[in-house]
């Protein structure tokens, strides 16, 4: 008896390795895009952009950006720009801010493109922080001062929104 339930288990272990094996997974899109398999990134990196993950999702716009591997889709690498930068990644409020600077994607909105680039440059982005120096003299006082103060506000909403999910949280 013993050795048929451990024949169970050794099969069904084979099985569940298998079925992992397929799951999409950062590591194996990188592998994918470095070994010039862009199709199968692309699907990984699909797969795990619609489960969340913000480094897929980043890369799925820098795909759709610049048409590699797909057709290029300036509206559908925004959407993916914005998921990140929603999400409080810097490299992803970066393009955002790029998007909204050159406006590829959307329509141009300098006040909107300092928002992202204020917030990108405080979360170490040096590309965002020179961004921001080659925009700032084409703002206004007025324009320059309300993209800060979206800034501001944004961050003051996300640290609300995670003060009210620890006070949701069980203690």
């Amino acid at each position: 008896m013993l050795p048929r339930l451990f024949s169970i288990f050794c099969a069904t272990l084979l099985c569940l390795s298998s079925a992992l094996a397929d799951e999409p997974s950062l590591k194996g899109a990188e592998d994918a895009w470095n070994s010039g398999d862009v199709a199968a990134a692309l699907a990984q990196w699909q797969a795990l952009a619609e489960k969340g993950d913000i480094i897929a999702a980043n890369n799925l716009g820098y795909l759709y950006d610049h048409g590699t591997g797909v057709e290029k889709d300036p509206v559908t690498a925004l959407y993916w720009f914005r998921k990140v930068a929603e999400a409080g990644g810097p490299v992803g409020q970066y393009n955002l801010g790029n998007a909204y600077l050159k406006g590829r994607g959307v329509e141009q909105d300098l006040v909107e493109a300092t928002k992202w680039l204020t917030l990108a440059a405080a979360g170490g982005v040096t590309e965002a922080q020179t961004a921001l120096a080659e925009l700032e003299p084409r703002l206004t006082k007025d324009q320059l001062g309300e993209g800060r103060y979206r800034a501001v506000e944004w961050r003051r909403e996300k640290q609300r929104e995670l003060a009210r999910k620890r006070e949701g949280a069980p203690r």
